[in-house]
């Protein structure tokens, strides 16, 4: 098997298995996926969100192989040049 399916395969376990943790803890209307093909649960807490994906991670049995990157938009912050 290639590392490409493989790595294919571990991300798609995580991903399962975070929608299934979410339906359970947020409701099913968490795991409605948004415009950028996230899912968008009503977290109130950052630290929540990201305690949320390393347990995820954790429980794969893969925590070492994966890094978790964020995109924060930060170009919705700056408006007319501030």
């Amino acid at each position: 098997m290639s590392s490409f399916w493989k790595v294919m395969g571990i991300e798609a376990e995580v991903y399962h298995n975070l929608k299934n943790v979410m339906k359970v803890k947020y409701r099913k209307d968490a795991i409605n996926v948004g415009d950028e093909s996230g899912f968008a649960p009503n977290i109130l807490e950052n630290k929540e969100a990201l305690g949320l994906l390393k347990n995820t991670v954790g429980k794969a049995g893969c925590p070492d192989q994966i890094v978790t990157g964020m995109d924060l938009a930060a170009s919705e912050f700056f408006r007319s040049g501030k």
